[in-house]
């Protein structure tokens, strides 16, 4: 009995211990938890998901589309396979494949995928990417040899040597986008790849006269929307004929005219709209014509950061939504108060942190309470310092009309416009660290974490 009752003490000692070091709740997640929208609280699952880098959180989100998101950016930022093979989407993760093939040029990721097309498509754009044009000399069927080749040299001889109709089609369609050529276009003899043809390279040139040759009425709208929009022209929209396309176009090209909004019927795009007025117009007032939550606090935001304005961030009721408008604001833009601000004690010590290298003002540091992000911040004043002193030289800007005699053209968000950049634009950022998007031209996006 005493040896019964000395256990019982024994194990309610070791119990009330387990419960006492339990973990403090995520006051970030908890946000989460209480969204009661599920594809709204699965976005915001998936937001501090990216952010923290955590892929355990990806498990939490519902939706599969989001949560296949969610591990697929995750998969191609620790370039680890295994987040892939989480997708449950097939072609998502195919596409998840085939980027991590893209970002390792490793041809042999391709083989994991199964759909004939996507996977010649995964090898050519390796050997396009990698500028080797050998990489397709292990692929056994002669039409799909032919079609890696012709898309990773933009030869479209080569194209002409694919005896399978379909497959030569799509070959003409890469190298035509690729070299923005409509005349290759016309080579496709399909309706439905001519058209897509068209209208890839209509887009990427903002050419309306382009769309005017595609065939099909819908992809012609669709055209004609996704030009308006990149032209910032809303009066282009009345060319589309469905409402629901063209309150899509209003929405988002709709830029200073308030009175615009209220021609777009759906209250989701109606609120977007309001939106990008307000952004545009760097007037939060009109943030408050939101209803939805959750979109009035990112109106609120967005103009907080791109009009460099601390103050708008104080409309937002939030805690941790209002710490993240404060943090997201560039440093240029604000001062140590603004990051006194910040309730979250990490977040407050990074904004000391990047404030402190933006001014190359040691002293800011001191305001850092955790020992280790003082040092880190003393260490980068220091490096911001010696990189100010070392970067005299003039940048030579770039555009698609002004293309680099030498390197590549570049997008940093320090610079006033693309710049020609020779070697590792990394090297560029105070961390050493980057992450490049494809886009015309390349974005650089520095990574301090």
């Amino acid at each position: 009995m005493k040896k019964l009752l000395a256990m019982g003490l024994i194990f309610a000692v070791l119990l009330s211990g387990c419960l006492s070091e339990e973990e403090e709740p995520d006051e970030e997640l908890l946000v989460c938890d209480e969204i009661p929208e599920q594809y709204l609280k699965d976005s915001c699952y998936l937001e501090i998901a990216l952010k923290r880098k955590d892929p355990s959180i990806c498990n939490k989100i519902n939706t599969t589309s989001i949560r296949d998101n969610c591990n697929g950016a995750l998969a191609i930022s620790f370039l680890d396979i295994r987040l892939c093979n989480q997708i449950q989407a097939e072609d998502s993760m195919y596409a998840c494949y085939t980027q991590l093939a893209l970002a390792e040029l490793n041809s042999s990721i391709c083989d994991l995928i199964l759909k004939d097309y996507l996977g010649k498509s995964c090898y050519a754009q390796v050997a396009k990417a990698a500028k080797n044009s050998s990489i397709c000399d292990g692929i056994s069927n002669t039409d799909d040899r032919y079609f890696c080749k012709g898309v990773a040299d933009e030869d479209h001889l080569i194209c002409q040597k694919i005896e399978e109709l379909v497959t030569r089609n799509i070959c003409y369609q890469y190298i035509a986008y690729a070299k923005k050529n409509i005349s290759l276009c016309r080579m496709v003899w399909d309706i439905n790849y001519k058209d897509a043809c068209y209208f890839n390279i209509a887009v990427y040139t903002l050419n309306h006269s382009i769309c005017d040759l595609i065939i099909k009425e819908p992809v012609k709208d669709r055209c004609d929307k996704q030009v308006s929009e990149a032209e910032k022209d809303p009066m282009l929209c009345e060319r589309i004929k469905e409402q629901y396309d063209r309150d899509e176009c209003y929405t988002l090209k709709i830029r200073k005219n308030l009175s615009l909004c209220e021609r777009i019927r759906k209250l989701s795009y109606k609120h977007m709209c309001y939106g990008n007025v307000a952004n545009s117009t760097g007037n939060p007032s009109i943030c408050g014509l939101i209803s939805n939550i959750m979109d009035r606090n990112w109106c609120y935001k967005t103009i907080a950061v791109e009009w460099g304005n601390p103050s708008v961030c104080e409309n937002i009721l939030n805690s941790s939504s209002r710490d993240n408008c404060y943090y997201e604001i560039k440093p240029a833009y604000k001062g140590p108060e603004v990051c006194s601000k910040i309730t979250d004690q990490s977040r407050r010590n990074w904004c000391y942190g990047f404030v402190a290298m933006e001014r190359m003002n040691s002293s800011i540091c001191d305001m850092i309470q955790d020992k280790e992000d003082i040092n880190w911040c003393l260490n980068n004043v220091a490096e911001a310092i010696e990189h100010n002193l070392s970067s005299s030289e003039q940048p030579i800007y770039c555009d698609a009309e002004n293309p680099c005699l030498e390197g590549e053209c570049y997008k940093f968000n320090d610079e006033k416009g693309p710049i020609c950049y020779t070697g590792d634009p990394c090297t560029k950022c105070l961390s050493g660290k980057c992450r490049i998007a494809e886009s015309n031209p390349m974005q650089v996006f520095c990574i301090y974490s």
